[in-house]
Protein backbone atom coordinates (compact mmCIF):
# COMPACT_ATOMS: atom_id res chain seq x y z
CA UNK A 1 0.00 0.00 0.00
CA UNK A 2 2.99 2.55 1.15
CA UNK A 3 4.29 1.53 -2.63
CA UNK A 4 1.05 2.55 -4.14
CA UNK A 5 0.79 5.70 -2.45
CA UNK A 6 4.39 6.58 -3.20
CA UNK A 7 4.21 5.28 -6.80
CA UNK A 8 1.04 7.91 -7.54
CA UNK A 9 2.64 11.10 -5.38
CA UNK A 10 6.00 10.69 -7.71
CA UNK A 11 3.74 10.76 -10.89
CA UNK A 12 1.59 13.66 -9.68
CA UNK A 13 4.68 15.71 -8.74
CA UNK A 14 6.50 15.14 -12.31
CA UNK A 15 3.62 15.97 -13.91
CA UNK A 16 3.40 19.11 -12.22
CA UNK A 17 6.46 20.34 -14.10
CA UNK A 18 5.01 19.98 -17.23
CA UNK A 19 5.25 22.50 -19.54
CA UNK A 20 2.77 25.27 -19.44
CA UNK A 21 1.97 24.85 -23.20
CA UNK A 22 -0.31 21.19 -21.84
CA UNK A 23 -2.56 23.25 -19.60
CA UNK A 24 -2.60 26.46 -22.05
CA UNK A 25 -6.81 27.42 -22.12
CA UNK A 26 -6.08 30.91 -24.24
CA UNK A 27 -3.34 32.15 -27.13
CA UNK A 28 -1.54 35.70 -26.47
CA UNK A 29 -0.32 35.22 -30.20
CA UNK A 30 -1.57 34.55 -33.80
CA UNK A 31 -1.78 31.44 -35.65
CA UNK A 32 1.05 31.21 -38.31
CA UNK A 33 3.12 28.54 -41.00
CA UNK A 34 4.89 27.39 -37.67
CA UNK A 35 1.71 26.30 -35.79
CA UNK A 36 0.77 22.54 -35.05
CA UNK A 37 -1.86 21.23 -37.72
CA UNK A 38 -5.08 21.33 -36.71
CA UNK A 39 -6.92 18.53 -35.08
CA UNK A 40 -10.47 17.32 -35.09
CA UNK A 41 -10.14 15.06 -32.17
CA UNK A 42 -9.41 17.63 -29.79
CA UNK A 43 -9.39 21.14 -28.90
CA UNK A 44 -7.00 22.79 -30.19
CA UNK A 45 -4.93 26.09 -29.23
CA UNK A 46 -3.09 28.11 -32.17
CA UNK A 47 -3.00 25.82 -35.10
CA UNK A 48 -3.40 25.83 -38.96
CA UNK A 49 -5.42 23.87 -41.56
CA UNK A 50 -4.43 23.50 -45.47
CA UNK A 51 -6.93 22.12 -48.23
CA UNK A 52 -5.29 20.67 -51.55
CA UNK A 53 -6.38 22.45 -54.04
CA UNK A 54 -6.40 19.28 -56.25
CA UNK A 55 -8.16 17.30 -54.10
CA UNK A 56 -10.27 19.76 -51.66
CA UNK A 57 -12.39 18.08 -48.88
CA UNK A 58 -14.22 19.77 -46.92
CA UNK A 59 -12.86 19.14 -43.42
CA UNK A 60 -15.24 18.41 -40.01
CA UNK A 61 -15.64 21.28 -37.39
CA UNK A 62 -12.28 22.41 -35.86
CA UNK A 63 -12.88 23.02 -32.33
CA UNK A 64 -10.36 25.83 -30.97
CA UNK A 65 -9.85 27.28 -27.34
CA UNK A 66 -10.99 30.68 -26.94
CA UNK A 67 -8.83 33.64 -27.68
CA UNK A 68 -6.69 31.53 -30.23
CA UNK A 69 -7.06 31.53 -34.39
CA UNK A 70 -6.65 28.90 -37.02
CA UNK A 71 -4.26 29.84 -40.06
CA UNK A 72 -5.60 28.65 -43.50
CA UNK A 73 -3.79 27.65 -46.69
CA UNK A 74 -4.22 26.36 -49.89
CA UNK A 75 -1.28 23.84 -51.20
CA UNK A 76 -1.55 22.63 -55.07
CA UNK A 77 -2.56 26.14 -55.92
CA UNK A 78 -3.37 26.95 -59.97
CA UNK A 79 -2.41 29.62 -61.64
CA UNK A 80 -5.41 29.96 -63.19
CA UNK A 81 -7.23 31.15 -60.48
CA UNK A 82 -7.53 33.38 -57.36
CA UNK A 83 -8.33 32.46 -54.22
CA UNK A 84 -9.47 34.61 -51.22
CA UNK A 85 -10.67 33.59 -47.42
CA UNK A 86 -14.06 34.78 -46.62
CA UNK A 87 -16.70 34.86 -43.76
CA UNK A 88 -19.79 33.24 -46.00
CA UNK A 89 -22.48 30.75 -45.15
CA UNK A 90 -23.05 27.50 -45.96
CA UNK A 91 -24.63 27.47 -49.19
CA UNK A 92 -23.08 25.57 -52.36
CA UNK A 93 -22.89 27.87 -55.24
CA UNK A 94 -22.23 26.17 -58.95
CA UNK A 95 -19.99 28.15 -61.03
CA UNK A 96 -22.13 28.50 -64.27
CA UNK A 97 -20.60 27.82 -67.53
CA UNK A 98 -20.35 31.33 -69.29
CA UNK A 99 -18.64 29.69 -71.84
CA UNK A 100 -21.35 27.17 -73.29
CA UNK A 101 -22.52 30.22 -76.15
CA UNK A 102 -19.24 30.90 -77.06
CA UNK A 103 -18.83 29.06 -80.07
CA UNK A 104 -22.21 30.51 -81.49
CA UNK A 105 -21.00 34.30 -79.86
CA UNK A 106 -17.63 33.85 -81.94
CA UNK A 107 -19.21 32.67 -85.47
CA UNK A 108 -22.93 35.02 -85.63
CA UNK A 109 -20.66 36.93 -88.35
CA UNK A 110 -19.32 34.27 -90.22
CA UNK A 111 -20.53 34.33 -93.41
CA UNK A 112 -22.80 37.26 -92.71
CA UNK A 113 -19.68 39.76 -94.76
CA UNK A 114 -21.57 43.04 -96.24
CA UNK A 115 -20.38 43.81 -99.95
CA UNK A 116 -18.24 46.64 -100.10
CA UNK A 117 -19.60 49.68 -101.80
CA UNK A 118 -16.82 50.83 -104.45
CA UNK A 119 -16.20 54.67 -105.34
CA UNK A 120 -15.19 54.29 -109.32
CA UNK A 121 -13.00 56.58 -110.61
CA UNK A 122 -11.83 57.97 -114.45
CA UNK A 123 -11.03 54.22 -116.51
CA UNK A 124 -7.88 56.29 -118.18
CA UNK A 125 -5.25 59.18 -117.34
CA UNK A 126 -3.24 59.63 -114.08
CA UNK A 127 -5.75 58.84 -111.53
CA UNK A 128 -6.45 55.26 -113.05
CA UNK A 129 -2.75 54.68 -112.76
CA UNK A 130 -2.35 56.11 -109.17
CA UNK A 131 -5.70 53.69 -108.37
CA UNK A 132 -4.20 50.78 -110.10
CA UNK A 133 -1.13 50.58 -107.89
CA UNK A 134 -1.76 51.67 -104.65
CA UNK A 135 -2.15 49.32 -101.54
CA UNK A 136 -3.45 51.43 -99.46
CA UNK A 137 -4.41 48.64 -96.61
CA UNK A 138 -0.34 48.32 -96.27
CA UNK A 139 1.06 51.75 -97.67
CA UNK A 140 -0.74 55.34 -97.15
CA UNK A 141 0.91 56.96 -99.91
CA UNK A 142 -1.49 58.34 -102.89
CA UNK A 143 -4.43 56.95 -100.78
CA UNK A 144 -5.49 60.69 -100.72
CA UNK A 145 -8.78 59.49 -103.29
CA UNK A 146 -12.00 57.34 -102.08
CA UNK A 147 -11.31 55.13 -105.65
CA UNK A 148 -7.90 53.78 -104.31
CA UNK A 149 -9.49 53.80 -100.81
CA UNK A 150 -12.71 51.92 -101.39
CA UNK A 151 -10.38 49.40 -104.06
CA UNK A 152 -8.67 48.62 -100.77
CA UNK A 153 -11.58 47.88 -98.39
CA UNK A 154 -13.00 45.84 -100.71
CA UNK A 155 -9.05 44.01 -101.05
CA UNK A 156 -9.17 43.64 -97.15
CA UNK A 157 -12.70 42.16 -97.23
CA UNK A 158 -12.12 39.45 -99.52
CA UNK A 159 -8.66 38.33 -97.39
CA UNK A 160 -11.28 37.94 -94.08
CA UNK A 161 -14.11 36.44 -96.56
CA UNK A 162 -11.88 33.24 -97.19
CA UNK A 163 -10.63 33.34 -93.29
CA UNK A 164 -12.78 31.10 -91.09
CA UNK A 165 -12.03 32.22 -87.94
CA UNK A 166 -13.94 29.42 -85.67
CA UNK A 167 -12.24 26.60 -87.81
CA UNK A 168 -8.54 27.54 -87.50
CA UNK A 169 -8.63 28.09 -83.23
CA UNK A 170 -11.22 25.40 -82.40
CA UNK A 171 -8.52 23.73 -80.70
CA UNK A 172 -7.21 26.45 -78.85
CA UNK A 173 -11.33 27.52 -77.69
CA UNK A 174 -11.17 23.95 -76.38
CA UNK A 175 -8.36 23.93 -74.18
CA UNK A 176 -9.91 27.70 -73.04
CA UNK A 177 -13.08 25.93 -72.24
CA UNK A 178 -11.42 23.43 -70.33
CA UNK A 179 -9.33 26.03 -67.98
CA UNK A 180 -12.46 27.26 -67.16
CA UNK A 181 -13.99 23.91 -65.34
CA UNK A 182 -12.97 23.27 -61.94
CA UNK A 183 -10.50 20.96 -61.63
CA UNK A 184 -11.45 17.07 -61.63
CA UNK A 185 -9.36 16.31 -58.57
CA UNK A 186 -8.25 13.05 -57.47
CA UNK A 187 -5.35 11.44 -59.08
CA UNK A 188 -6.91 12.90 -62.63
CA UNK A 189 -5.86 16.38 -60.83
CA UNK A 190 -2.68 17.65 -61.68
CA UNK A 191 -3.01 17.81 -65.80
CA UNK A 192 -3.19 20.32 -67.67
CA UNK A 193 -3.78 23.41 -67.29
CA UNK A 194 -3.79 23.14 -63.74
CA UNK A 195 -0.47 21.70 -62.62
CA UNK A 196 1.85 22.30 -65.77
CA UNK A 197 0.31 25.78 -66.86
CA UNK A 198 3.51 27.33 -68.22
CA UNK A 199 3.41 24.24 -70.48
CA UNK A 200 -0.88 24.55 -71.40
CA UNK A 201 0.03 28.46 -72.03
CA UNK A 202 2.73 27.27 -74.82
CA UNK A 203 0.30 24.78 -76.36
CA UNK A 204 -2.64 27.21 -76.17
CA UNK A 205 -0.48 29.99 -78.02
CA UNK A 206 0.28 27.88 -80.52
CA UNK A 207 -3.37 26.55 -81.26
CA UNK A 208 -4.17 30.27 -81.39
CA UNK A 209 -1.27 31.46 -83.61
CA UNK A 210 -2.42 31.60 -86.83
CA UNK A 211 -5.88 33.22 -86.21
CA UNK A 212 -3.60 35.92 -83.53
CA UNK A 213 -1.73 36.25 -86.92
CA UNK A 214 -4.37 37.08 -89.00
CA UNK A 215 -6.23 39.37 -86.72
CA UNK A 216 -2.67 40.97 -86.23
CA UNK A 217 -2.80 41.90 -90.00
CA UNK A 218 -6.13 42.88 -90.88
CA UNK A 219 -6.39 45.34 -87.22
CA UNK A 220 -3.50 47.04 -88.85
CA UNK A 221 -4.74 47.15 -92.12
CA UNK A 222 -8.53 48.33 -91.33
CA UNK A 223 -6.64 50.88 -88.31
CA UNK A 224 -4.27 52.55 -91.49
CA UNK A 225 -7.33 52.63 -93.64
CA UNK A 226 -9.46 54.18 -90.78
CA UNK A 227 -6.81 56.99 -90.39
CA UNK A 228 -6.89 57.72 -93.98
CA UNK A 229 -10.37 57.85 -93.98
CA UNK A 230 -9.76 60.82 -91.37
CA UNK A 231 -7.27 62.44 -94.03
CA UNK A 232 -9.80 61.65 -96.68
CA UNK A 233 -12.43 63.66 -94.86
CA UNK A 234 -10.49 66.57 -93.79
CA UNK A 235 -9.91 67.48 -97.49
CA UNK A 236 -13.51 66.14 -99.04
CA UNK A 237 -16.80 65.87 -97.37
CA UNK A 238 -18.03 62.34 -99.19
CA UNK A 239 -16.57 59.90 -96.89
CA UNK A 240 -20.05 58.36 -95.83
CA UNK A 241 -19.64 55.45 -98.23
CA UNK A 242 -16.22 54.30 -96.85
CA UNK A 243 -17.32 54.89 -93.42
CA UNK A 244 -19.64 52.66 -94.31
CA UNK A 245 -17.56 50.28 -95.80
CA UNK A 246 -15.37 50.71 -92.96
CA UNK A 247 -18.08 49.46 -90.30
CA UNK A 248 -18.27 46.00 -92.19
CA UNK A 249 -14.60 45.79 -92.05
CA UNK A 250 -14.56 45.94 -88.47
CA UNK A 251 -17.82 43.61 -88.13
CA UNK A 252 -15.84 41.04 -90.42
CA UNK A 253 -13.33 41.32 -88.02
CA UNK A 254 -14.40 40.94 -85.12
CA UNK A 255 -14.14 37.15 -84.83
CA UNK A 256 -10.78 37.44 -85.08
CA UNK A 257 -10.91 40.11 -82.54
CA UNK A 258 -12.18 37.88 -79.76
CA UNK A 259 -9.79 35.05 -80.92
CA UNK A 260 -7.14 37.41 -80.09
CA UNK A 261 -8.74 38.46 -76.83
CA UNK A 262 -8.83 34.93 -75.70
CA UNK A 263 -4.92 34.26 -76.59
CA UNK A 264 -3.79 37.30 -74.79
CA UNK A 265 -5.47 36.19 -71.57
CA UNK A 266 -4.20 33.23 -71.69
CA UNK A 267 -0.38 34.66 -72.41
CA UNK A 268 -0.86 36.77 -69.35
CA UNK A 269 -1.25 34.19 -66.69
CA UNK A 270 1.43 33.11 -64.48
CA UNK A 271 3.13 30.24 -64.67
CA UNK A 272 2.72 29.30 -60.81
CA UNK A 273 -0.10 29.68 -58.06
CA UNK A 274 -0.01 31.78 -55.28
CA UNK A 275 -2.47 30.45 -53.40
CA UNK A 276 -4.29 33.26 -50.68
CA UNK A 277 -2.38 36.22 -50.89
CA UNK A 278 -3.59 37.96 -47.50
CA UNK A 279 -3.20 36.90 -44.51
CA UNK A 280 -5.63 34.36 -43.98
CA UNK A 281 -6.07 33.55 -40.34
CA UNK A 282 -10.09 33.11 -38.72
CA UNK A 283 -9.72 34.43 -35.20
CA UNK A 284 -12.20 34.21 -32.15
CA UNK A 285 -13.94 37.37 -32.35
CA UNK A 286 -15.06 37.50 -28.51
CA UNK A 287 -12.32 35.50 -26.72
CA UNK A 288 -13.39 36.57 -22.87
CA UNK A 289 -17.01 35.03 -23.70
CA UNK A 290 -17.80 31.43 -21.93
CA UNK A 291 -20.08 30.57 -24.64
CA UNK A 292 -19.37 29.06 -27.93
CA UNK A 293 -19.38 30.85 -30.92
CA UNK A 294 -18.95 28.99 -34.03
CA UNK A 295 -17.93 30.75 -37.22
CA UNK A 296 -18.27 29.50 -40.98
CA UNK A 297 -16.01 30.95 -43.80
CA UNK A 298 -15.15 29.40 -47.09
CA UNK A 299 -12.45 29.40 -49.47
CA UNK A 300 -13.80 30.96 -52.77
CA UNK A 301 -12.02 30.52 -56.15
CA UNK A 302 -12.30 33.00 -59.20
CA UNK A 303 -10.96 31.78 -62.85
CA UNK A 304 -8.78 34.31 -63.83
CA UNK A 305 -10.05 33.68 -67.50
CA UNK A 306 -13.72 34.23 -66.64
CA UNK A 307 -13.83 38.22 -67.38
CA UNK A 308 -12.28 37.37 -70.35
CA UNK A 309 -14.37 34.20 -71.51
CA UNK A 310 -17.43 36.68 -70.40
CA UNK A 311 -16.62 39.12 -73.30
CA UNK A 312 -15.81 36.75 -76.13
CA UNK A 313 -19.22 35.15 -75.21
CA UNK A 314 -21.02 38.16 -75.21
CA UNK A 315 -23.33 38.95 -77.90
CA UNK A 316 -21.64 42.01 -78.35
CA UNK A 317 -18.02 42.48 -77.79
CA UNK A 318 -16.17 44.99 -75.65
CA UNK A 319 -13.28 46.33 -74.78
CA UNK A 320 -12.11 45.28 -71.70
CA UNK A 321 -12.71 49.04 -70.00
CA UNK A 322 -15.74 48.55 -71.18
CA UNK A 323 -16.86 45.40 -70.28
CA UNK A 324 -15.10 46.02 -66.23
CA UNK A 325 -17.23 49.31 -66.35
CA UNK A 326 -20.74 47.73 -67.25
CA UNK A 327 -20.20 44.73 -64.90
CA UNK A 328 -19.38 47.29 -61.66
CA UNK A 329 -22.19 46.22 -59.96
CA UNK A 330 -22.73 42.66 -61.15
CA UNK A 331 -22.42 39.63 -58.71
CA UNK A 332 -19.15 38.79 -57.34
CA UNK A 333 -17.93 35.54 -59.81
CA UNK A 334 -16.19 34.23 -56.49
CA UNK A 335 -17.35 30.50 -56.33
CA UNK A 336 -16.81 28.51 -52.88
CA UNK A 337 -14.10 25.49 -52.49
CA UNK A 338 -13.90 24.51 -49.26
CA UNK A 339 -16.55 25.46 -46.12
CA UNK A 340 -14.75 25.97 -43.24
CA UNK A 341 -16.57 25.55 -39.54
CA UNK A 342 -14.95 26.79 -37.06
CA UNK A 343 -15.66 26.51 -33.03
CA UNK A 344 -14.12 28.23 -30.24
CA UNK A 345 -14.75 27.25 -26.89
CA UNK A 346 -13.69 27.02 -23.54
CA UNK A 347 -12.99 23.19 -22.40
CA UNK A 348 -14.50 22.21 -18.97
CA UNK A 349 -11.52 20.51 -16.72
CA UNK A 350 -13.76 18.24 -14.99
CA UNK A 351 -14.95 15.32 -17.33
CA UNK A 352 -16.67 12.10 -16.84
CA UNK A 353 -15.85 8.53 -17.50
CA UNK A 354 -17.37 4.77 -17.11
CA UNK A 355 -16.03 1.65 -17.17
CA UNK A 356 -14.35 -1.19 -14.72
CA UNK A 357 -11.68 -1.01 -11.98
CA UNK A 358 -9.76 -4.43 -11.83
CA UNK A 359 -8.01 -5.10 -8.57
CA UNK A 360 -5.00 -6.25 -8.65
CA UNK A 361 -5.58 -8.59 -5.64
CA UNK A 362 -8.43 -10.45 -4.29
CA UNK A 363 -10.99 -10.25 -1.93
CA UNK A 364 -11.47 -12.63 0.61
CA UNK A 365 -14.25 -14.89 2.51
CA UNK A 366 -13.88 -17.40 4.98
CA UNK A 367 -16.06 -20.66 6.07
CA UNK A 368 -16.10 -23.63 7.49
CA UNK A 369 -15.25 -26.99 5.54
CA UNK A 370 -15.63 -30.86 5.89
CA UNK A 371 -12.38 -33.06 6.52
CA UNK A 372 -13.57 -36.54 4.92
CA UNK A 373 -12.00 -39.62 4.76
CA UNK A 374 -13.34 -42.77 2.90
CA UNK A 375 -16.26 -40.93 3.41
CA UNK A 376 -16.46 -39.81 6.88
CA UNK A 377 -16.23 -36.50 8.38
CA UNK A 378 -13.18 -36.60 10.12
CA UNK A 379 -13.17 -32.28 11.04
CA UNK A 380 -13.96 -29.61 10.30
CA UNK A 381 -11.08 -26.50 9.31
CA UNK A 382 -11.34 -22.86 8.44
CA UNK A 383 -11.30 -22.41 4.58
CA UNK A 384 -10.24 -19.33 3.00
CA UNK A 385 -11.86 -18.18 -0.32
CA UNK A 386 -9.74 -15.63 -2.61
CA UNK A 387 -12.07 -13.84 -5.19
CA UNK A 388 -10.50 -11.81 -8.07
CA UNK A 389 -13.77 -9.87 -9.49
CA UNK A 390 -14.25 -6.32 -11.75
CA UNK A 391 -15.76 -3.23 -10.08
CA UNK A 392 -18.15 -1.61 -12.48
CA UNK A 393 -17.58 2.67 -11.66
CA UNK A 394 -18.38 5.92 -12.52
CA UNK A 395 -15.38 8.17 -12.63
CA UNK A 396 -14.49 12.01 -11.96
CA UNK A 397 -11.45 13.38 -14.03
CA UNK A 398 -10.05 16.44 -13.87
CA UNK A 399 -7.41 17.75 -16.76
CA UNK A 400 -3.69 18.07 -15.33
CA UNK A 401 -2.52 18.78 -18.56
CA UNK A 402 -3.11 17.44 -22.34
CA UNK A 403 -1.19 17.15 -25.37
CA UNK A 404 -1.68 16.96 -29.34
CA UNK A 405 -0.23 14.28 -31.51
CA UNK A 406 -0.21 13.68 -35.16
CA UNK A 407 -3.79 15.74 -34.85
CA UNK A 408 -5.35 13.16 -31.62
CA UNK A 409 -5.42 14.47 -27.91
CA UNK A 410 -4.17 12.61 -25.29
CA UNK A 411 -4.52 14.31 -21.68
CA UNK A 412 -3.72 13.43 -18.15
CA UNK A 413 -6.45 13.54 -15.13
CA UNK A 414 -6.75 13.03 -11.44
CA UNK A 415 -9.54 10.54 -11.06
CA UNK A 416 -11.30 9.60 -8.46
CA UNK A 417 -14.55 7.15 -8.58
CA UNK A 418 -17.04 5.49 -7.03
CA UNK A 419 -18.54 1.87 -7.90
CA UNK A 420 -20.64 -1.24 -6.65
CA UNK A 421 -18.77 -4.48 -5.75
CA UNK A 422 -20.67 -7.66 -6.64
CA UNK A 423 -18.13 -9.52 -4.54
CA UNK A 424 -18.74 -7.63 -1.08
CA UNK A 425 -21.94 -6.38 -2.28
CA UNK A 426 -20.60 -3.05 -0.80
CA UNK A 427 -19.65 0.27 -2.26
CA UNK A 428 -16.40 1.56 -3.85
CA UNK A 429 -14.34 4.22 -4.13
CA UNK A 430 -11.17 4.15 -6.61
CA UNK A 431 -8.37 7.46 -6.63
CA UNK A 432 -5.26 7.72 -8.98
CA UNK A 433 -4.40 9.47 -11.83
CA UNK A 434 -5.72 8.46 -15.50
CA UNK A 435 -4.29 8.44 -18.71
CA UNK A 436 -6.58 9.13 -22.10
CA UNK A 437 -5.99 9.26 -25.65
CA UNK A 438 -8.97 10.27 -27.64
CA UNK A 439 -12.05 8.64 -25.64
CA UNK A 440 -10.72 5.46 -23.84
CA UNK A 441 -9.26 6.00 -20.40
CA UNK A 442 -6.55 4.07 -18.71
CA UNK A 443 -6.08 4.38 -14.97
CA UNK A 444 -3.98 3.24 -12.26
CA UNK A 445 -5.51 4.04 -9.04
CA UNK A 446 -5.36 2.47 -5.34
CA UNK A 447 -9.19 0.72 -5.02
CA UNK A 448 -10.56 1.22 -1.33
CA UNK A 449 -13.22 -1.11 -0.55
CA UNK A 450 -14.63 -3.72 2.49
CA UNK A 451 -12.91 -7.09 2.44
CA UNK A 452 -13.56 -9.34 5.40
CA UNK A 453 -11.11 -11.01 8.04
CA UNK A 454 -11.14 -13.95 10.39
CA UNK A 455 -11.54 -12.70 14.55
CA UNK A 456 -11.49 -14.30 17.37
CA UNK A 457 -8.01 -15.87 16.85
CA UNK A 458 -9.13 -18.20 14.24
CA UNK A 459 -6.46 -18.93 11.56
CA UNK A 460 -7.07 -20.25 8.16
CA UNK A 461 -6.87 -24.57 8.25
CA UNK A 462 -7.35 -24.53 11.88
CA UNK A 463 -9.57 -27.07 13.29
CA UNK A 464 -12.94 -26.81 14.57
CA UNK A 465 -14.14 -29.62 15.26
CA UNK A 466 -16.62 -32.65 14.84
CA UNK A 467 -19.84 -32.53 15.15
CA UNK A 468 -22.31 -29.20 14.68
CA UNK A 469 -19.33 -26.76 14.51
CA UNK A 470 -19.71 -23.23 14.02
CA UNK A 471 -18.80 -20.84 11.30
CA UNK A 472 -15.45 -18.91 12.12
CA UNK A 473 -16.27 -15.42 13.17
CA UNK A 474 -15.47 -12.79 10.54
CA UNK A 475 -15.31 -8.76 10.47
CA UNK A 476 -14.99 -6.36 7.60
CA UNK A 477 -12.60 -3.86 7.16
CA UNK A 478 -11.64 -0.87 5.03
CA UNK A 479 -8.52 -2.39 2.41
CA UNK A 480 -6.33 -0.84 0.00
CA UNK A 481 -5.97 -2.24 -3.10
CA UNK A 482 -3.49 -1.77 -6.42
CA UNK A 483 -5.53 -1.52 -9.22
CA UNK A 484 -6.24 -0.69 -13.27
CA UNK A 485 -9.41 0.51 -14.72
CA UNK A 486 -10.11 1.27 -18.05
CA UNK A 487 -13.26 3.63 -18.85
CA UNK A 488 -15.17 5.63 -21.72
CA UNK A 489 -14.94 9.39 -21.37
CA UNK A 490 -17.66 11.55 -21.39
CA UNK A 491 -16.46 15.10 -21.27
CA UNK A 492 -19.06 18.06 -20.09
CA UNK A 493 -16.52 20.45 -21.52
CA UNK A 494 -17.38 20.01 -25.81
CA UNK A 495 -17.57 17.16 -27.83
CA UNK A 496 -14.56 17.49 -29.28
CA UNK A 497 -12.36 16.27 -26.29
CA UNK A 498 -14.24 12.76 -27.03
CA UNK A 499 -13.57 12.01 -30.78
Amino acid sequence: MRITLLVLAVIVGGFATLPPALAQSQCKSVADDSSPTCSYAATNGNCKVSINRMNAVTPPTIYVKRGCSVKVSVTNPSPLEDLTLDWKSSATVIPPDTFQNAFNSLSANLGKFTAIERIFGPSAGPLARIVDYTRCETDETNCDNAPAITIAQERVMTELGKIDALAIAIDGLKSVKDALQPPPGGQAGCLQPWCNTAQWKTTVAAQFKEAVDFANKFDEQIKRLACEIEDFKKAVNEAAVMDKNQASLKTAFEPLARLEALAKAVSALPDQGIGIPENAVIQDLTPTEKNYETQTWAINYTNKLMPTAKRVAAETFKSENVALLSGLADASPKAPLVILTVQFQSPSRFEVSTGLIVPLTPYHSYAKAAVAKNGVVTDNVVQETKTYTVVPTVFINYLLGERIAKQQRSALFATGGVGYNPTSTSVEFGAGLTYSYRSLAFSFVADIGRDTKLTGGFTVGQSLGTGNAANPPTSTYWSVKPAFAISVRIPLGGSSSSK
